[in-house]
C-alpha cells in the first residue's frame, strides 16, 4: 500500500500545482487561454499529462482487490 500512496501523493501534488498556477494567473489578470497558446506552456502541459497518465497506469498495476472495489464504488 505504501507504493500506491507514494504515487497517489505525486498525482495530487501535480494537480495542486496546476490549480495554484491557474489561481496565480487569475490574481495577476493573466488570461489562461493566452498562456495556453504559447509553445512553452503547451510542452509543459503535455509533459504533466504524460506523468499523470503513466502514474495512473502504474497505480492500476498495483491495485488490490480492495482498491478495485473502492474505485468501482466511487465511479
Amino acid at each position: 500500500m505504501a507504493h500506491f500512496d507514494k504515487h497517489s501523493t505525486s498525482i495530487k501534488a501535480l494537480i495542486d500545482v496546476s490549480e495554484a498556477m491557474l489561481s496565480a494567473m487569475e490574481q495577476h489578470g493573466i488570461d489562461p487561454e493566452t498562456v495556453a497558446n504559447r509553445n512553452e506552456f503547451t510542452v509543459m502541459i503535455h509533459f504533466l499529462k504524460s506523468i499523470i497518465a503513466v502514474s495512473y497506469t502504474h497505480l492500476r498495476a498495483h491495485e488490490t482487490e480492495a482498491d478495485l472495489v473502492c474505485r468501482l464504488l466511487l465511479e
